[in-house]
């Protein structure tokens, strides 16, 4: 326990117990965070009939070592990503008629990065702020006038006010 006590302690830059104990307070402050948000942009984005906007890009495409999820059309690549709170985009294959899915933790590259072998794949990037389920009931906009009181183009009596 001891060694691997000093060796965290090497590793971190910090003197003893500072480590540990900074690492904890941090960790008990963001855990609550991140499970609420969480918790609150699922329902929006992750529930069945969302649909989401996305940013094309010809010339681009997600670069990863194996294949998250595959679809054969356009239509069901976007049902796919839409409906997945992982989804963070997907594209076009360049040179074989299918689309891929992919992380958010992967990076997209353009054709200066990956070569001229890019040119042709087309990148839909999953824009997450544009994320709606029109299934679900929509708040009251609380700025709108009711639909029984007419607005007057006439001014106030200075006797009423």
């Amino acid at each position: 326990w001891q060694k691997i006590r000093h060796a965290q302690r090497a590793n971190s830059g910090l003197p003893g117990k500072f480590y540990f104990m900074r690492w904890a307070s941090t960790a008990k402050m963001a855990f609550p965070r991140w499970c609420c948000a969480l918790v609150l942009l699922q329902s929006s984005f992750a529930a069945p009939g969302t649909v989401c906007k996305y940013k094309s890009m010809k010339g681009h495409a997600y670069m990863s070592s194996s294949v998250w999820k595959q679809a054969k059309t356009h239509e069901e690549a976007k049902k796919m990503c839409d409906e997945d709170e992982e989804c963070g985009g997907y594209h076009l294959h360049g040179h074989i008629d299918a689309y891929y899915l992919f992380q958010h933790i992967h990076e997209i590259v353009n054709e200066k990065e990956g070569s001229e072998f890019v040119k042709d794949f087309i990148v839909y990037k999953k824009r997450m702020m544009t994320c709606s389920n029109p299934e679900e009931e929509h708040d009251e906009d609380f700025d709108a006038l009711p639909e029984a009181v007419e607005a007057t183009d006439t001014a106030p009596n200075s006797e009423e006010l």
